[in-house]
């Protein structure tokens, strides 16, 4: 996992590493930052599509690399040629269905509306510009901020009024798998306020539980939302995240659903980064076998 940096020197050292062994390993990269679909002026994503395609063709042309494979939304069925596109899974152990427990159990407002920001609560999921985006919608809505802080998040949320705080629930803790599962399907949005032109794992928590998000600045969550009906893509901006959820809240987003598409499972993400069937048996074109 996470093998985009070792990539720069895997194809040069790892070869006359691999011929000192016994037993010769089969060798499965896992590429979390590989772009799949891009437009084309998209030059910085061209550059590192083209920079990793290059180095994976030259660590396998010297026998040192057997699969390589990489993030790809849930909406995306394609299989990918030189790197195998793993649909990240959509899992959650609760539904919204029981938002009414689940906040009781949790401590949350019944009778508020919630926009939740969950995992690693740091800067780069801007916290700040979501509450900006509710405060200046005039959504009747607070903030749930769940999850380890970064000092900068933190020093934002200790320097608010004494009003706004009242309106935003801190959890700065880490959770558990669990815990995150029942903090996502307890709210009535997700937001997903992020740069990173990438899928979320957050994003299939909340379409297995039901829960609508929104999100701006990634293509690839963008074309998720609109395959999934999983809520509202919307711009970069407070006034464009705000009018988003605004709209999820007013019942105007449609219901998150996957029936258009093949559910995204645990099982087949790891079948195919590894290329091998549902019996771990590696599949025909896939690398030779490690047994």
């Amino acid at each position: 996992m996470d093998a985009d940096q070792s990539l720069k020197k895997w194809w040069l050292l790892a070869p006359k590493a691999l011929r000192t062994l016994e037993k010769k390993p089969r060798v499965v990269f896992m590429l979390t930052r590989y772009p799949a679909r891009l437009r084309l002026t998209d030059r910085v994503g061209w550059k590192l599509r083209t920079t990793k395609g290059t180095l994976a063709l030259v660590a396998m042309a010297r026998g040192s690399l057997h699969r390589v494979a990489g993030f790809a939304g849930r909406e995306d069925t394609a299989p990918g040629w030189l790197v195998k596109r793993a649909r990240d899974p959509a899992i959650n152990a609760y539904h919204s269905r029981d938002r009414a427990e689940l906040r009781a159990d949790l401590g949350l407002p019944s009778a508020r509306h919630l926009v939740g920001i969950f995992g690693n609560v740091g800067e780069r999921k801007n916290p700040q510009l979501t509450w900006e985006a509710i405060l200046a919608s005039g959504a009747d809505a607070d903030l749930v901020l769940a999850g380890g802080f970064d000092d900068v998040v933190r020093a934002w949320y200790d320097a608010l009024p004494e009003d706004q705080k009242a309106r935003i629930v801190k959890r700065d803790a880490f959770l558990s798998n669990d815990e995150l599962d029942r903090f996502v399907a307890s709210v009535d949005a997700v937001a997903l306020i992020m740069t990173n032109n990438g899928p979320s794992g957050i994003q299939g928590k909340a379409l297995a539980a039901g829960v609508p998000v929104v999100t701006a600045g990634s293509t690839v969550r963008a074309r998720e939302v609109a395959a999934t009906n999983g809520g509202e893509a919307t711009e970069f901006s407070a006034a464009g995240i705000g009018a988003g959820i605004s709209r999820i809240l007013r019942g105007e987003s449609a219901t998150p659903d996957q029936s258009n598409i093949p559910m995204a499972t645990a099982d087949q993400f790891v079948m195919t980064i590894l290329g091998v069937d549902e019996h771990g048996r590696v599949a025909r074109g896939t690398g030779r076998s490690a047994r």
